[in-house]
């Protein structure tokens, strides 16, 4: 779980990198500014939205770590068929991010199985 949960916490950091570069450019005043202002918003809403799967996570409910893992793959496939250019990097790091969420999910999923079968088979001892 700690490896999503860390991957959770970057892609948030990333996310507010990416806020930062959205605020500069509406500072700047590009004529892009209704634009930007709309795409700093969804990039809040989805800042506030990891965070709630990193409280979720750190909770450890496995429905969270499912939601996050479809979450993560949908990022991972829309980046990795996105052509390459200069936003494309910051999209390359999300994607690697999304990548070691999704790989800690299915970690901790499957040790959370064995545990479970383990704390089964010491539950009830063979007659």
């Amino acid at each position: 779980m700690d490896l999503a949960l860390r991957a959770v916490k970057y892609k948030i950091w990333l996310k507010l990198v990416e806020c930062a570069l959205i605020l500069a450019l509406i500072l700047i005043g590009e004529g892009y500014s209704g634009f930007a202002l709309t795409i700093l918003l969804l990039y809040l809403g989805i800042i506030g939205t990891l965070y709630l799967v990193h409280i979720g996570l750190r909770r450890g409910l496995p429905w969270v770590a499912v939601f996050l893992a479809l979450i993560c793959l949908l990022d991972f496939f829309i980046t990795t068929v996105g052509g390459v250019g200069f936003r494309s990097v910051i999209s390359m790091i999300d994607a690697v991010l999304s990548f070691v969420a999704i790989c800690g999910v299915f970690i901790w999923l499957r040790e959370r199985s064995i545990a479970r079968q383990t704390a089964r088979s010491v539950a009830d001892p063979p007659a």
